[in-house]
């Protein structure tokens, strides 16, 4: 069964949640390594992440994450209301 685009939304959403209980600020730098470890239902690969991170550079989903370069990735928690609406 291939992963759907919805269950990758839904899957970083989950990862979002985790990284604003852990860390109460505006905004999250880790590696996709970093982001992929707080995926709780498994759903998320790196290739995956980078697939996301692409489209959202390529404005086909418009989300407040970001590549900083190499395996480096910007996440505003902004992306609640982004991905609220969403999903």
């Amino acid at each position: 069964m291939l992963t759907t685009h919805q269950q990758i939304l839904v899957a970083a959403l989950g990862v979002l949640e985790q990284i604003s209980a852990h860390y109460r600020t505006t905004r999250w730098v880790g590696t996709l390594d970093d982001f992929v470890t707080y995926d709780k239902s498994q759903t998320l690969t790196i290739p995956m992440v980078k697939d996301l991170l692409e489209a959202i550079s390529e404005g086909e989903v418009n989300l407040p994450i970001s590549f900083l370069g190499g395996e480096t990735i910007y996440v505003n928690t902004d992306v609640f209301d982004f991905l609220g609406a969403k999903l």
